[in-house]
């Protein structure tokens, strides 16, 4: 993430978007860039609460970017963010809120949590997914439990110049953290064979260690 300027922190208040800003602060003061704070307002969830209660969107719309701004001031000095974070409270579509502030603000990397309020059980969440196939930065997805330093990171390469991009990222994530790092390259050889049953996966491990010595030169 090689010196950043400007990292903006998508935050839900969900706890994995606890951890990320945790994350996101930590990289803002190494590397001495701008911290940007961003909640987005869903408007179909204005728009359904206006329907219900019969109060006027645009006074629901108002009273919610009020509290979330001071919600987001409250959890900035739980963890001690910079004094000069920028606070961003937009309403619209999750997705297009953080592309468009990420352009805006020509954000080096977005800090996400990997789920969100959602809570779904595994993988990545939906707008952490989105993310990754439609932000034009780099993009680092936070895990509910990593609240501190990275101490034991795994990259996995594939030899094209994405995962070369993440080897780098990884190193220099290790270097601030003093971490541990893995490289994990995974490929299926033309020695197994596939007989279409669940365990019948038979290898020639002559060739399997051919390849892995080319690896290793």
């Amino acid at each position: 993430m090689n010196k950043l300027k400007n990292i903006l922190v998508a935050i839900d208040f969900s706890e994995c978007s606890r951890s990320a800003l945790g994350q996101a602060v930590r990289l803002s003061q190494w590397n001495n860039a701008r911290l940007h704070a961003l909640h987005g307002i869903e408007y179909l969830t204005l728009g359904d609460a206006a329907w219900a209660t019969h109060v006027p969107q645009e006074k629901l719309e108002r009273d919610a970017v009020t509290e979330a701004k001071q919600a987001l001031h409250h959890w900035l000095r739980k963890v001690e963010a910079p004094a000069e974070t920028n606070v961003l409270v937009d309403v619209g579509a999750p997705i297009d809120c953080v592309v468009r502030r990420v352009r805006e603000i020509k954000a080096d990397l977005l800090v996400v949590g990997v789920t969100g309020s959602s809570m779904i059980p595994m993988g990545a969440g939906t707008l952490a997914t989105k993310c990754l196939r439609k932000v034009p930065a780099k993009v680092m997805l936070v895990h509910e439990r990593q609240r501190g330093p990275f101490r034991q990171i795994v990259a996995c390469v594939d030899f094209s110049d994405q995962s070369r991009e993440a080897v780098a990222q990884a190193l220099r994530v290790a270097e601030q953290d003093g971490a541990e790092v893995c490289f994990l390259h995974v490929f299926t050889g033309s020695w197994g064979r596939h007989e279409m049953l669940p365990d019948a996966w038979e290898v020639d491990e002559s060739q399997a260690a051919q390849y892995r010595r080319g690896l290793e030169l």
